[in-house]
């Protein structure tokens, strides 16, 4: 940063003793026919002083200047500043000119820097005696190379150099003179044509243009990233991208175009077909990634893939279409009939936050064209595999919503270069789509978060800024500052430390979009970045009080899942009842007509107390306690059930006695005060909760008892 900072006010001052009257050649050239090779990140403009004002008063900017890295650099940032109010007639040479910084990678593997200036047909520069007194100490060699000039400007006493060199209309500066040499001598040679199509169909129109090539920064990225899968997979499908940028006071809004591999599976979607998101509005708000695809048939689409799988892949095909005919014959179903056939137009695939490491924490959410024939065919599937497989897990209902659990699936689907068995899948549905989870804690917390309205889309922020966005082919959401967290813990140490040196910077980005439509000129693409400066300290209290939740047992209780169901093939009336579960869980109690009825106990596999409820007709009632899996019966939770539901005060407690949490219910949601715990006993959090939505401002502890907030 200081190089590029120092580099730009030398050359800035720089043009006005050196370029006098310059004679530019009746031909003119463009800027990405100059360009050494294809560049990793091209950024230009047309309205420098318009632009510069405009970036230095968003808020973006403002956040940028209080971050650490910036800081340090803050007094040449107003030395830039003060340069530009002062001396206006050097700046106004660099206005209504197109002015480019191209990134490119050298053969050393560095990263550098070269700049453009169009110096437009028979432009002429005056020398300006003032500038004078601060080009003092600098000496000038020139060289020939291949008919050009090329100037090298170096700094007495200083490792600093600048080459300097015009090709027609266009003068070259960089403070490498392998790229400057390379600019001279490719000129015109067409070894980036997707970037010079790309880069040419996107006008200024007076805001910011900018170049990014994917599939190499990808490569950077990668370096740094201890998981890379998500990666590869991305730029085999996004390869390179031309925008205009127009920064705004909270957000900075990208719009053009974007080349997306011929091979790409995204190329099989039928062109035009683009409609609105539908999903957002069920997702969680815990959710930091979504990707939404958009089509019109789900039988064609897996025809094409299918098609251009076994061209390109033969072995990754021959893998899958045998995997299927397998569980196709097992389980005496029809992957079109049963699944394909009643997919509608969204597919969506997302991520939650806050989930443990043991959890796969991905969601996959199938729209239906009619969900009651999507649920009759779903359980017609989890029928045959219950039926076959006597390992296949038990099946439940969590608030009114029935989960399937496929277990140990017969099938495996070839995924990013590997072979992907999905051991367990729990398949429920929400409004009009079919949700495919891969762990029990990611559905139940899909359902319950539904339920509680704590979605998404009722998120003021997130639906303001998902009002900038149209019908589209596919949309690409992240909530960073949710994803910040999750980023860093998928780095190496390097980009760990440049994260955390970063952090109020980035994880202030609060929202990022992307839509991408195809038309006959190719396929637009619009991003959004919104900036939050009080985002990352709102996610951090808000991920202290759902991460102290979630490492109780209270969700299970919620969903009911503890209560014990005879099995229908049960002949058993009355009486004294023992029933040994397919998971090894043991319960024992009375029966009445068919039903538990008076006080239950449940045995871990381990042959531990698990728990003892009271139950009324087959509903809990009164009094339940529950218990850690240890010898001595340790309680772990106390919890009052009235009408089916938890009312009252609901208690849990660490494996020391001590309070872990203390919550109040009503009617079966958490309505009142709450206070959580660190394991010495400690308040570590309270606040309130209306509804099951948390509300009100609530108060957080460290471990010493000192109020963070």
């Amino acid at each position: 940063m200081k190089k590029v900072f120092v580099f730009s006010i030398v050359f800035l001052l720089l043009l006005s003793v050196f370029f006098i009257r310059i004679n530019i050649a009746s031909q003119t050239i463009e800027i990405s026919e100059v360009l050494p090779n294809t560049p990793l990140v091209v950024v230009e403009t047309e309205n420098f002083q318009e632009n510069w004002k405009n970036i230095k008063e968003s808020k973006i900017w403002q956040n940028i200047n209080s971050n650490h890295s910036i800081a340090k650099i803050q007094h040449r940032i107003e030395i830039f500043d003060s340069l530009f109010n002062e001396y206006n007639v050097l700046f106004n040479f660099f206005d209504k000119r197109k002015i480019a910084a191209s990134f490119h990678k050298t053969k050393s593997g560095n990263t550098e820097m070269i700049f453009i200036v169009d110096i437009k047909k028979s432009s002429k520069i005056e020398f300006m005696p003032d500038t004078l007194q601060f080009i003092q100490g600098f000496g000038v060699e020139k060289q020939n190379f291949q008919n050009n000039k090329i100037w090298k400007l170096t700094k007495d006493k200083q490792n600093f150099e600048i080459y300097i060199t015009f090709i027609q209309n266009l003068l070259l500066a960089s403070q490498s003179e392998e790229l400057i040499k390379k600019s001279v001598s490719n000129t015109k040679k067409k070894h980036h044509a997707t970037f010079a199509a790309l880069y040419q169909q996107v006008e200024t129109n007076d805001k910011i243009k900018a170049y990014f090539n994917h599939k190499a920064l990808g490569k950077i990225l990668e370096k740094h990233l201890t998981e890379t899968t998500f990666v590869d997979e991305l730029y085999k499908f996004l390869s390179e991208s031309a925008f205009r940028i127009n920064t705004q006071a909270d957000n900075a809004c990208f719009e053009g175009k974007i080349h997306i591999e011929q091979e790409a599976y995204f190329k099989l979607i039928p062109k035009n077909k683009s409609v609105a998101t539908k999903v957002q509005k069920i997702l969680s708000d815990k959710t930091c990634v979504f990707l939404s695809l958009k089509n019109s048939d789900a039988r064609d689409l897996f025809k094409k893939i299918s098609a251009q799988m076994k061209k390109n892949e033969p072995e990754k095909y021959k893998k899958m279409a045998e995997s299927f005919k397998t569980a196709e014959n097992e389980l005496n179903t029809n992957f079109t009939h049963h699944i394909l056939s009643w997919i509608g137009q969204e597919i969506a695939l997302a991520k939650l936050s806050n989930n443990s490491k043991h959890e796969n924490p991905f969601l996959l959410y199938l729209h239906a064209n009619d969900i009651d024939k999507a649920k009759q065919r779903i359980q017609f599937v989890a029928e045959q595999m219950h039926k076959k497989y006597s390992h296949s897990g038990e099946d439940f209902i969590y608030k009114n919503h029935m989960v399937y659990v496929l277990e140990k699936l017969p099938f495996s689907i070839p995924l990013f270069d590997r072979e992907t068995k999905f051991q367990k899948l729990f398949v429920s549905h929400i409004r009009d789509f079919i949700v495919v989870a891969f762990s029990k804690k990611t559905i139940l917390s899909a359902i319950e978060d539904y339920q509680n309205k704590e979605r998404l889309y009722n998120n003021e922020n997130f639906k303001r800024f998902y009002k900038n966005f149209t019908k589209n082919k596919l949309f690409c959401f992240i909530n960073f500052t949710k994803y910040f967290n999750e980023l860093e813990a998928n780095s190496n140490i390097y980009l760990k430390t440049t994260l955390e040196r970063n952090k109020t910077l980035l994880s202030n980005i609060e929202f990022i979009g992307l839509q991408i439509q195809e038309d006959k000129a190719g396929n637009t693409a619009k991003m959004l970045l919104s900036y939050n400066p009080h985002a990352y300290i709102e996610n951090k209290f808000a991920t202290l009080t759902d991460n102290a939740f979630e490492s109780l047992i209270c969700a299970e209780i919620e969903s009911g899942t503890f209560i014990v169901k005879i099995p229908p093939n049960n002949l058993q009336k009355d009486g004294h009842f023992l029933h040994v579960f397919k998971s090894g869980m043991v319960a024992e109690g009375e029966l009445s007509n068919f039903k538990p009825n008076g006080l239950w106990q449940t045995n871990y596999p381990s042959g531990n107390m698990h728990s003892i409820v009271s139950y009324k007709e087959g509903k809990p009632t009164n009094v339940a306690v529950f218990y850690y899996d240890s010898p001595d019966a340790t309680k772990r939770a106390e919890v009052r059930f009235e009408n089916n539901k938890i009312s009252g005060v609901y208690r849990e407690y660490y494996e020391t006695g001590l309070p872990k949490a203390i919550i109040y219910y009503q009617n079966g949601m958490r309505h009142g005060k709450a206070l959580f715990f660190y394991e010495k006993g400690i308040l570590k959090s309270e606040g309130k909760y209306t509804k099951g939505k948390i509300t009100d401002k609530w108060r957080y502890f460290n471990e010493k008892g000192k109020l963070l907030r």
